[in-house]
C-alpha cells in the first residue's frame, strides 16, 4: 500500500491544500492520522498552531494578531509578558512565502527564540523543528556565509525567520542588500518585518535605543512589506510616538489585552538598606528544591558584587551584563537555561522573556 506525502512546513505556505496525515494500514498509523487530521472547517492558522508550534487554541489576541498579519496589515501588538506574542508573528511566518525578519534588542533572547523554534515539536511529528536562524557576531564562523547562502539562492530561503538586532539591521550592507534581493523577487519573497520590543523606538519608551528610531527607514526602502511592531509596555504616548517612527499606515491594527495576569504572583517587600543582600540570601534559601532565579541588579558592579556575595554564601550563582564577551554570555545563559548555576545575577541586558528549566522568580 503506498503511503501519501507527509505533511511539511512548506506545505501550509501560500494557503494551498491542508496538509493530510500519512496513510497506513497500521492501528497505529491509523491513530495519528486521527491526531493529526483537522477538524472539519478548522482555519489553517489553527491547524498549523496545533500541529507544528503544539497549541491546542489560541487565546484571543493571538489569534486576532494573527488573522491581521496573514491579511498582511500593519499591527501593533500590545500584550504582557508571557501572554504569547512571539506566536503572533513566528506562526505567521510560517504561514507565508518568504522570509520574516525579527528585530530583537539582546542577543540573550534572539538565541533563545531561535533555539526554541529549531526545537519545537507540535502534534505532528513530521512537522518538527523550524527553520530560523540568527546573524550575529558571536555566530560559529562560516555561520552568517551560510544564512547568506540561503537567502540569495535560486528558490525561496529555507530559512522563515531571521532574527537581528536593530544595529546589524541598520549598518549591514550585506544584509539589507539581500533582503532588496528579496524584496524585488516575483513572487516577493520578504514576508514581513517583526520589530520585537517595539517601545524602544520611542524616546517615550524606558529601554530607548537609536537604532531602534531608524528602524522607519525600511518603510521607504521596502514600502510592501507590512510591519508587526510589538511590546508589552507602552503609553498612549509611546504608542503613537512608535506608529510614527516606524511610519505604520494608518490603516494598522491594534491588538491588546488586559495586563493582568492572575496566574503571577507579586510580592513587594520593604528593605532595609543596610541588610538588603542578607534578605536576599534568605529569600533565596526559602525557595523549593529545583528552583532557578533571576537577580536582577541596576549596573554591572551590582551584578557583579551580588552575584559573589551569593557565591561566597554557598549559593550556585552566575553573573550576566553586556561588559562580558558574547562567549561568557552564551555560556552563562545556556548554563543557567539547564539548571546549573540555579540563579543568574544580571542587568536587563539579559531579557525577562527568556525560558529557564523550572519556575523562575525573579528579586
Amino acid at each position: 500500500m503506498a503511503a501519501s506525502k507527509q505533511p511539511t512546513i512548506a506545505s501550509f505556505v501560500g494557503g494551498g491544500t491542508r496538509p493530510t496525515a500519512p496513510a497506513s494500514a497500521s492501528a497505529a498509523s491509523t491513530s495519528a492520522a486521527s491526531t493529526s487530521a483537522p477538524p472539519r472547517g478548522e482555519p489553517r492558522h489553527v491547524t498549523a498552531a496545533r500541529l507544528i508550534f503544539g497549541h491546542e487554541r489560541l487565546r484571543p489576541p493571538q489569534d486576532e494578531a494573527i488573522r491581521n498579519a496573514l491579511e498582511g496589515h500593519d499591527c501593533f501588538v500590545l500584550l504582557p509578558t508571557g501572554g504569547g506574542k512571539s506566536l503572533c508573528y513566528q506562526l505567521p511566518a510560517v504561514l507565508s512565502p518568504g522570509l520574516t525578519v525579527v528585530v530583537s534588542p539582546l542577543l540573550a533572547l534572539i538565541e533563545d527564540q531561535v533555539i526554541g523554534l529549531v526545537k519545537a515539536r507540535g502534534a505532528d511529528p513530521a512537522l518538527a523543528g523550524i527553520p530560523a536562524s540568527f546573524l550575529s557576531s558571536s555566530a560559529p564562523a562560516g555561520h552568517a556565509s551560510a544564512v547568506f547562502a540561503d537567502l540569495a539562492g535560486p528558490e525561496p530561503p529555507r530559512t522563515k525567520l531571521l532574527y537581528v538586532t536593530p544595529e546589524q539591521l541598520m549598518s549591514s550592507g550585506r544584509l539589507r542588500q539581500a533582503l532588496h534581493d528579496l524584496y524585488v523577487r516575483r513572487p516577493r519573497q520578504f514576508a514581513r518585518l517583526v520589530v520585537d520590543e517595539a517601545h524602544c523606538v520611542s524616546t517615550w519608551g524606558h529601554d530607548f535605543r537609536a537604532d531602534y528610531k531608524e528602524l522607519g527607514k525600511l518603510r521607504r526602502d521596502f514600502p510592501a512589506v507590512p510591519i508587526l511592531a510589538l511590546t508589552a509596555t507602552a503609553t498612549a504616548e509611546c504608542q503613537a510616538d512608535v506608529r510614527k517612527l516606524l511610519k505604520l499606515k494608518p490603516s494598522c491594527k491594534l491588538v491588546a489585552c488586559s495586563f493582568n495576569r492572575p496566574a503571577l504572583y507579586y510580592r513587594v517587600l520593604k528593605r532595609r538598606a543596610d541588610e538588603k543582600k542578607e534578605e536576599l540570601l534568605r529569600y533565596v534559601r526559602s525557595w523549593p528544591a529545583g528552583t532557578s532565579g533571576m537577580v536582577y541588579c541596576l549596573s554591572r558592579k551590582d551584578t557583579e558584587e551580588v552575584c559573589d556575595y551569593l557565591c561566597e554564601a554557598g549559593v550556585r550563582t552566575g553573573c550576566y551584563h553586556a561588559g562580558l564577551g558574547a562567549g561568557q554570555r552564551h555560556t552563562v545563559q545556556q548554563a543557567w537555561q539547564g539548571g546549573d548555576p540555579a540563579i543568574v545575577c544580571a542587568t536587563i541586558a539579559m531579557g525577562m522573556g527568556i525560558a529557564a528549566w523550572s519556575k523562575s522568580p525573579s528579586w
